[in-house]
């Protein structure tokens, strides 16, 4: 399953890995922290550094249940982590000794020596590997997993120049890994909010926030690439509209008062069975002129007693359906804005630009706001789509905006 909120479970985890002494269980909380960093985080580089350990802890303490069941993991994410052909052989030797049955061993292993062999650059090994756990192309081919897929980019980019990448590999790679990155951390808010509407939207801004700084580097070298720019523009609003949300209050309450329920209020309750008790005495007077005194006192009592309690009963529901929790429009709004920027096909009110509403609508695979009026197409707000796609769909009519 995955995590609502992995920044959290990691720094739980880390703090719990300082206090450990046993090598198996240390290995095992790395192993899960790396795990964590290339699954929820897509981060690489730190997935690599606690696989490491994990390795290492669990290497002192071969024997164990925990080495033989989590070292031969460890050893097949790093294979998929590899910066090398033959850092990637050293893995295998050794899961092979470990594990000889992985399934690694008999799938991807004898391909990377094919592509070995045929002379292609390691680097474009790891574009392929990465490319085995997602397609954006293809929803019914899409295995979804974003972070797996980034975490293989990020360990690219951020050893661009030791593997020697050229531009065309440069440029793919980096367009892949920000695309995987907002929609990673968009799953993250969402998943989170709706496990708990009061949780803190700005917790998934670092997973975007991390492949800010591999764009910049890329657009300020090569300013003329649109669909560079498209993207770290729609990653910095992103991060922005995070950032400045305020984290939703856990409760609303609806009379003003701040942290506590509104009290409940005796004297209505009285008030209201008294004037029963009054109109009961004068009702019962005038049904029953000639009726023993006895007969207006039950009647009295009774019909004030019912309207006591069930004044009370109404004055115990008012008091705590303050305190219940409640959903701010605030929350709907980030909600949607997500939604638009990752390209989900939720309508939402767009406008061209003469002030009509605009109608969303599919063209080859671009989302696309169509103008009922006057006919004005244009990209819908936020579609990941990219430029050139977009240019090429804009020739299919006459009044296109970008």
């Amino acid at each position: 399953m995955k995590a609502s909120r992995p920044i959290a479970a990691i720094t739980l985890l880390e703090s719990v890995c300082e206090k450990i002494r046993e090598h198996d269980s240390k290995g095992l909380v790395l192993y899960n922290i790396g795990c964590l960093y290339r699954s929820m985080m897509g981060d690489g580089v730190r997935a690599r550094k606690y696989l490491l350990g994990a390795c290492d802890e669990l290497a002192l303490v071969a024997g164990s249940n925990a080495a033989r069941n989590i070292w031969p993991n460890a050893l097949e994410n790093l294979m998929i982590l590899s910066l090398s052909y033959d850092e990637y052989a050293g893995y295998a030797n050794e899961l092979r000794r470990q594990k000889p049955s992985a399934d690694i061993l008999r799938g991807q292993l004898p391909l990377i020596k094919k592509t070995c062999e045929e002379g292609h650059a390691w680097y474009e090994v790891m574009d392929d590997i990465a490319h085995t756990y997602y397609d954006r192309g293809n929803a019914q081919r899409d295995a979804g997993l974003y972070g797996e897929g980034a975490a293989v980019f990020h360990l690219l980019l951020a050893n661009r120049k030791e593997l020697r990448v050229n531009r065309e590999g440069w440029r793919r790679a980096l367009l892949e890994y920000g695309n995987l990155c907002l929609r990673l951390g968009a799953d993250t808010s969402m998943r989170a909010e709706k496990q708990n509407p009061a949780a803190n939207p700005q917790e998934a801004v670092p997973i975007v926030g991390a492949a800010l700084p591999f764009i910049d580097e890329y657009v300020t070298a090569n300013q003329n690439d649109k669909d560079a720019v498209f993207l770290r523009d729609s990653m910095r609003r992103w991060v922005e509209r995070l950032s400045e949300a305020e984290p939703p209050q856990p409760f609303a309450l609806n009379d003003g008062h701040d942290g506590e329920p509104p009290p409940m209020r005796m004297h209505v309750v009285l008030f209201k069975s008294t004037v029963a008790a009054i109109v009961a005495y004068f009702a019962t007077g005038w049904m029953f002129g000639s009726a023993p005194a006895w007969v207006a006192v039950v009647v009295v009592l009774v019909v004030s007693t019912v309207v006591f309690w069930m004044a009370a009963f109404a004055e115990t529901i008012r008091s705590t359906s303050g305190t219940l929790p409640v959903r701010k429009s605030a929350a709907v709004r980030r909600q949607e804005d997500i939604d638009r920027m990752i390209g989900l096909r939720r309508p939402s009110v767009v406008f061209c630009s003469n002030g009509h509403r605009m109608e969303p609508f599919e063209s080859e695979n671009v989302l696309l706001a169509a103008c009922p009026t006057c006919g004005i197409v244009k990209p819908y707000p936020g579609t990941m789509a990219r430029f050139s796609d977009i240019e090429r769909v804009a020739g299919k009519f006459d009044h296109f905006e970008f």
